[in-house]
């Protein structure tokens, strides 16, 4: 039994939790049973059967995606610390801004104009 679980995990199907195959023979009250489910094996569509395959064949899609995810990710870090380039630059005229319109509005600073 515990051979064709692994070979159901094998091939992409997952138990569904909390839900113990019942074994036959075996209807009483303590009587376990198991259900497992795949996104690919449906009532009444035996068009998606060819679609469940053993994990190592879509090993090299999962590589596929985990490339791409990487990529991405390197991508948004460059794009992240252009975005903080930028606002450190926007921070600093800012407070550029805010020391030249504090001298302008002091005292000193308007006797001396006037």
């Amino acid at each position: 039994f515990s051979s064709f679980v692994r070979q159901l995990n094998f091939y992409g199907f997952r138990k569904i939790k909390n839900d113990p195959i019942r074994l036959r023979g075996d209807d009483g009250p303590d009587s376990k049973y198991w259900r497992f489910r795949h996104e690919y094996f449906l009532k009444g569509r035996p068009d998606l059967l060819s679609e469940i395959r053993k994990a190592n064949h879509s090993q090299g899609a999962d590589q596929e995606e985990v490339n791409a995810l990487k990529d991405e990710v390197s991508q948004l870090k460059q794009q992240l610390g252009s975005m903080q380039a930028n606002m450190e630059r926007v921070t600093e005229m800012m407070q550029k801004n805010e020391s030249g319109a504090i001298k302008e509005s002091s005292p000193q600073h308007r006797d001396a104009a006037g």
